[in-house]
């Protein structure tokens, strides 16, 4: 890349709001898993959709790839460059303003570099609710949650990311600005083009701006921490609750044994409230009922065997505290060796078939594997994960990450679910799309990319 051409990237940003030094990088060119890890030509950090406007064009003209990237929270290597040092990372962390807050309408207008957590803290304010919501939020960005469509631990009620946009601003492949800003629930007026970049993982184009859906306080909030030694009452406890609350049931959450345990040997300050374990876990959530309604709920199914045991919070540092363990799975796990990871999605009423199928294919393919599984099973999404046997080494253990990806996916399909439940493609899950995804929807995918982004230069190599 010629000087000039880098000297012309420098001057599309205020004053050294670039990086060239490799070194100073790191936080933009590695991804949470340290999997995956990109030498790009330039970090561009634009305050303005004119800015990221003008970077596009130039890089347009040259015909320059770019790789947009929010918080860099995503788990498939989605906002990572490669290593040709060639390619324009944009970070989108300075625009970061929240614009408007319509209380009357249920809205709010937003840069894509807010952070969700100061999104729902500032809704708050307002005795309002944003609803989408992970372990991530005090890092992931706005523009990042529409553009993998984001799920996380309230889909049960709310539904994912994508049932949550109002309108988007978009800079295109061309430079252009897109403003489809709309703070409508009803507009039929042709082809809904805010649905082409929900969910498109920057490839069509650059998320700059969202009017997301708002949501008033559903008020007090019950949480409980449920053992459960029977495979089979997990769906039942899930029916029931969903017939008797509907969309007063906020969450439901599952933690298997294993992951239990790991959490416990690797987090430090856990507070366990049972005195002994149990197979599996559920954290429940509801609103919208009395507390001794819930417990007498509860109650009714311990005496139907189908809960062991219970607890229920009675503040909210009791109830942060059962939130810990959960929030806490992934990073426990990164403590007990390597990992292979799958987050994969079943209809709901399947989840513990699923679970119990693929662990047994898995453990056909690799004995003493330590299967984790936990995750949303009341929308039917399951992270899956396989930690490696005590008795290999890691690198052992990853000559059987094609077999087991393959063994866990191929039980998914069987169930007609999905291998992409809330984590996107990016470019570790690429080739398994192109494996299980038909033709005829891998060419419309192609043929939309094709008609927006002819020369391919928006975080080309991701997804398909």
């Amino acid at each position: 890349m010629s000087d000039s051409i880098l000297k012309e990237l420098k001057a599309t940003v205020t004053k050294n709001a670039w990086i060239t030094d490799i070194n100073q990088m790191q936080a933009y060119t590695t991804e949470w898993r340290d999997i995956l890890q990109g030498i790009p030509l330039i970090v561009l950090l634009p305050d303005s959709v004119e800015q990221v406007s003008h970077i596009v064009k130039l890089c347009a003209l040259n015909k320059i790839e770019i790789i947009p990237q929010g918080g860099n929270t995503g788990l498939c290597g989605g906002a990572i460059s490669d290593k040709s040092g060639l390619q324009v990372v944009i970070s989108l962390k300075k625009l970061n303003k929240i614009k408007k807050i319509s209380r009357n309408n249920f809205s709010i207008e937003v840069e894509a570099g807010c952070i969700l957590k100061d999104v729902q803290k500032e809704v708050g304010k307002h005795n309002l609710v944003f609803p989408v919501d992970m372990s991530s939020s005090g890092s992931c960005q706005i523009g990042g949650n529409i553009s993998t469509n984001a799920g996380g631990t309230n889909v049960l009620k709310y539904g994912t990311t994508r049932a949550q946009v109002l309108g988007l601003e978009v800079v295109l492949p061309s430079g252009n600005i897109w403003n489809g800003l709309s703070s409508l629930r009803k507009d039929n007026s042709g082809y809904d083009l805010k649905q082409l970049f929900i969910g498109a993982e920057g490839t069509l184009g650059i998320i700059t701006a969202a009017t997301l859906k708002l949501y008033p306080s559903p008020g007090e909030i019950f949480t409980a921490l449920l053992g459960i030694n029977e495979t089979s009452s997990i769906q039942y406890i899930l029916y029931e609750m969903n017939k008797k609350y509907g969309n007063s049931l906020e969450t439901f959450e599952l933690i298997s044994k294993r992951a239990m345990k790991f959490v416990r040997r690797n987090i430090s300050n856990i507070n366990y409230p049972f005195s002994t374990s149990h197979p599996w876990y559920v954290l429940v959530e509801a609103s919208q009922i009395t507390m001794d309604d819930f417990n007498d709920d509860l109650m009714e199914l311990v005496k139907q065997k189908h809960i062991e045991d219970a607890v229920i919070s009675k503040n909210l540092s009791e109830k942060e505290s059962l939130w810990r363990i959960r929030d806490s799975i992934s990073a426990a796990q990164k403590n007990e060796g390597g990992t292979i990871k799958h987050d994969v999605s079943v209809p709901s009423n399947d989840v513990s078939a699923f679970i119990m199928h693929s662990e047994k294919a898995v453990l056909n393919i690799l004995p003493n594997s330590r299967v984790v599984a936990f995750g949303h099973v009341g929308d039917g999404n399951v992270h899956f994960n396989v930690s490696q046997p005590k008795n290999i080494s890691v690198n052992e253990f990853e000559k059987f990450r094609k077999s087991i990806t393959k063994a866990v996916y191929d039980c998914t399909m069987e169930f007609n679910g999905s291998i992409c439940a809330e984590h996107g493609v990016g470019i570790l899950k690429k080739a398994d799309l192109l494996n299980y995804k038909s033709n005829l929807e891998i060419n419309l995918m192609r043929s939309i990319k094709a008609s927006i982004d002819p020369m391919n230069i928006m975080n080309p190599n991701k997804v398909i």
